[in-house]
This record gives C-alpha cells, sequence and structure tokens, in this order.
C-alpha cells in the first residue's frame, strides 16, 4: 500500500472517525497536535486500544509520542474482550470489556523525510 499523506489528528481524533474506516490490519499515518497528555479524552486500554479512545493520549500512553505531538502509525484491529487499565507516562487509561474493534500504534521512523523528498 503507498504512503499517504498524513491525518492531522488533534486530541480527541479516535479512529472510529471516517479517516480510519478501513478493515482490521490496515494502516494510517496520523500527525497529532500538541498538549493532549492534559486534554480529557478517555483512553481504554494497555497496547490495545478501544475505538473510541483518543489516538493521540493513547500514543503518549503507550510511549509512541510525548506531549510535544508528532507522527504516529495507527494500525486498526479486531475484536477484543477486555482493554486493561494502566497509568503510564503519567497518562492514565480506563478498563473497559469487549469492543468490537481495536487499534495499536507505532512510532513512524523517516515519513517526514519522505514527505520531503515528493
Amino acid at each position: 500500500m503507498p504512503l499517504a499523506n498524513p491525518y492531522f489528528l488533534n486530541c480527541e481524533s479516535v479512529p472510529d472517525e471516517f479517516m480510519f474506516s478501513g478493515d482490521p490490519g490496515s494502516i494510517y499515518i496520523g500527525f497529532c497536535e500538541e498538549g493532549c497528555k492534559e486534554d480529557t479524552s478517555i483512553i481504554h486500554g494497555d497496547g490495545i486500544y478501544d475505538h473510541s479512545s483518543s489516538i493521540c493520549k493513547a500514543a503518549i500512553h503507550a510511549g509512541v509520542l510525548d506531549n510535544r505531538g508528532g507522527f504516529v502509525t495507527v494500525k486498526l484491529g479486531y475484536a477484543h474482550k477486555i482493554f486493561g487499565e494502566a497509568t503510564s507516562r503519567n497518562v492514565g487509561s480506563v478498563k473497559k470489556g469487549w469492543s468490537y474493534r481495536s487499534f495499536t500504534l507505532s512510532k513512524t521512523i523517516g515519513f517526514h523525510k519522505k514527505l520531503s523528498l515528493e
């Protein structure tokens, strides 16, 4: 799949929005604004997050980003039985039961360099 321009994500952006409507296994690149650590958005999970969770706040919780924001890779997942509760990097998550959709996050290495070459 060719890389497209990243989606701009604010602190409230969740995968259920139109831009992340693909099938499980779909991968998207986003760019999170800064300051999401203090946002009031709720996240459910610890490493695997519920589809209703804030992407940018979950990325801070997962250690993928810090409060300065930046590029993040979002991978849509399948249904998940339970989403754990944990505090990580001074960001708390809330436990939640079954959900039909999940997502994971990873660092996006070198994407800004690819953008500058096109």
